[in-house]
């Protein structure tokens, strides 16, 4: 034995030993690495696919409140029933030219000629005693 090799503690001897014998994975780390990364890209893609899809339907949701206000809804449905009760008593008017030119039946009501239509009075705010329409 040299006297450098006697200098040396042999514990230290021992440390080098066993740091030289670590046993070697079974699998390359660079394996590991590309199927960990492959697996987390999937998972942030399925979180964007979420993300997009809840965005897609915060848009559609702002859009379709932007567009049907309630206060443009009030306006377009008073819109609507002064239309309808114009359209009904234009053709209440047309058939009772034709009727009573005919046949001399009675007087056609707009009750009668909403039913027959399949549209509720109420909705269009008829007054069925003055047979006429609220405004």
């Amino acid at each position: 034995m040299s006297y450098e090799e006697a200098k040396r503690p042999h514990s230290l001897e021992a440390n080098d030993e066993s740091q030289t014998e670590e046993p070697q994975p079974k699998v390359s780390r660079k394996t590991l690495v590309e199927g960990d990364m492959a697996h987390r890209i999937n998972e942030i893609q399925m979180r964007m696919q979420k993300k997009k899809e809840m965005l897609r339907k915060l848009n559609l949701a702002k859009t379709y409140r932007t567009k049907w206000e309630t206060q443009d809804l009030g306006a377009l449905t008073d819109q609507w029933r002064e239309v309808c009760q114009t359209a009904l008593e234009d053709l209440r008017g047309r058939l009772k030219e034709g009727i009573i030119g005919d046949s001399g039946q009675s007087e056609l009501t707009l009750k009668t000629l909403m039913n027959n239509l399949g549209i509720d009075p109420e909705l269009v705010r008829l007054n069925e005693e003055e047979d006429s329409f609220i405004t």
